[in-house]
């Protein structure tokens, strides 16, 4: 296969989330989606860090963290209602997604490790 420089990398990912489970105390359960990632650019990637950098306060680092993931997200499939029902992908259902912290840290830590150029793993 021929490489095919672009000025926008897409790529879907999977991503495991790990949360407290319900039913069991103590336990976590795992579930899986996928999540459609732009790549940021060198010069994007470091403006953000050091941004980042700069911040004083638990608050702002986490908005900044939420507008990084804002920022790199563009897609999902795989995302269920209760009764099994697709739910499309908005800006508005993304924000409601990520105000969950093990969501947060799914999609940072897949994002993250697709860009240290690691293979993608269930259960993560």
């Amino acid at each position: 296969m021929k490489f095919i420089p672009t000025a926008q990398r897409t790529f879907w990912r999977p991503v495991t989330i790990k949360s407290p489970d319900p039913e069991k105390s103590g336990q976590l359960q795992t579930e899986t989606l996928e999540v459609l990632f732009e790549a940021l650019s060198l010069d994007e990637g470091v403006a953000l860090d050091e941004e980042l950098a700069g911040l004083r306060t638990d608050k702002e680092r986490s908005a900044h963290e939420l507008k990084r993931i804002r920022r790199v997200v563009l897609d999902w499939r795989d995302v269920v209602d209760e009764k099994g029902k697709a739910i499309p992908f908005s800006a508005e259902m993304l924000d409601a997604f990520i105000q969950m912290p093990w969501h947060r840290m799914g999609i940072y830590r897949a994002y993250h490790d697709a860009m240290a150029g690691q293979e993608a793993r269930t259960g993560n």
